[in-house]
């Protein structure tokens, strides 16, 4: 089927296309909501999963949920002054957190677990010097 040999047919086909053009357009925007609630349906289900977990998540005692996202707010927060941890775990936790908020390259340039065997000899050796060592 081709474009029309007649002049009447058209004139018929330009009268028509534009009708079934709105046509269309309004089929569409009457559509659209339906899609939309459609759309909804199908990421519910992931949506209830995710939000089941985080529920689980801010439940747990050490996952209180932070205001903001900085290493000394996540400090304080999780409150390592009260050697619930070893240290060696407040270094490894320091450093994934430094790593995710910061990026590697500032992990790396603050190299804290040397920081940390530095921070130990000066302990020992003001132990060492004030005597503490004997008791």
């Amino acid at each position: 089927m081709g474009w029309p040999e007649t002049g009447w047919e058209r004139v018929k086909w330009v009268l028509v296309v534009p009708f079934v053009v709105l046509l269309l357009a309004i089929l569409q925007t009457v559509a659209v909501p339906f899609q939309y609630v459609s759309h909804r349906r199908t990421i519910a289900p992931d949506k209830s999963v995710l939000r089941e977990e985080l529920t689980e998540l801010e439940r747990r005692p050490l996952l209180r949920p932070i205001d903001e996202k900085t290493l000394w707010d996540l400090w304080r927060v999780y409150g390592f002054e009260d050697r619930r941890f070893p240290e060696s775990v407040h270094v490894e936790l320091a450093s994934a957190w430094i790593d995710r908020l910061y990026g590697p390259e500032t992990t790396r340039a603050v190299n804290l677990p040397a920081r940390m065997e530095r921070v130990r000899q000066r302990r020992g050796r003001a132990c060492i010097e004030c005597g503490e060592w004997r008791r």
